[in-house]
């Protein structure tokens, strides 16, 4: 979780240079960012747990 976190804090932190120097306020690309960091994630979560469950 602490990872997910991270990601989206420097996702965050890399828009708001990169808009800051070319004065491009668009979120349309962080929101779609953010939205394929999540749900990676959930989707790794899942496989971890399908896989440790087919180890048993």
């Amino acid at each position: 979780m602490k990872g997910l976190f991270l990601a989206i804090l420097g996702a965050l932190a890399a828009w708001f240079v990169i808009s800051f120097f070319t004065n491009d306020w668009d979120t349309t690309g962080l929101i779609y960012l953010i939205l394929g960091i999540v749900v990676g994630y959930q989707v790794r979560k899942q496989n971890t747990e399908k896989s440790a469950n087919d180890a048993l």
